[in-house]
């Protein structure tokens, strides 16, 4: 960021000049980068958002009865009840549009599954690899996070659902991307009742 002082015409500038933008502060005139908001409204992204509303339409018609059920479950998962619901209903309306609304959380833990999956870059995408195939009532979730490059730190919170696979043997599924480095991961969701397990990262792939 740059400090900017008045010429000699006097005044000091402001607005914005290309890729730069003149703010007048208590210190004189300083030049930021212009900053453009990024919501470009992919279909995905207006998926997400339809399926979130949804769901949080849900929580505000539940019985109090039923809120109290996942107000308990939340606090054991440290989350907020609206958050946990609105999450797990969220995943299983992906899983099926026409998923029922969860009218109290499962009392069991999920511990997912005990195949693992590996990955690979290609011209066009990633390939997931599963070493077997998923128990009864389990998918494999196949995520992908775009890198500006290959050693740049990928995060947990910013990894995208791709798909949702039942894996029926030791099989594989290639998953369309966008050219460059990609960081891989994958976890296992119950198809019942959208608990997940922790997301396991897989590395990172070149695409093209």
């Amino acid at each position: 960021m740059a400090k900017m002082t008045a010429g000699p015409l006097g005044g000091e500038l402001s607005g914005r000049v290309g890729n730069a933008v003149f703010v007048r502060t208590a210190n004189g005139t300083v030049v930021r980068d212009l900053v453009i908001p990024h919501d470009p409204q992919t279909p995905a992204q207006r998926a997400f958002r339809q399926r979130q509303s949804l769901a949080a339409r849900a929580w505000s018609n539940l019985d109090p009865s039923a809120a109290a059920l996942w107000a308990a479950y939340a606090k054991g998962v440290g989350m907020r009840p609206m958050n946990a619901f609105t999450t797990l209903y969220g995943r299983l309306l992906r899983l099926s549009p026409a998923a029922p609304v969860p009218l109290a959380p499962s009392a069991l833990p999920f511990f997912g599954d005990v195949v693992s999956a590996s990955t690979a870059g290609t011209t066009t995408g990633v390939t997931f690899a599963s070493t077997g195939p998923n128990a009864p009532g389990v998918v494999t979730e196949l995520l992908l996070q775009p890198l500006a490059s290959r050693n740049r730190r990928a995060y947990r919170d910013k990894y995208r659902t791709q798909a949702f696979v039942a894996f029926p043997s030791a099989s594989s599924r290639a998953v369309p991307f966008p050219p460059g480095w990609v960081a891989c991961a994958y976890r296992f969701v119950s198809a019942s009742t959208g608990q997940a397990t922790e997301i396991a990262e897989l590395g990172v792939v070149k695409v093209g």
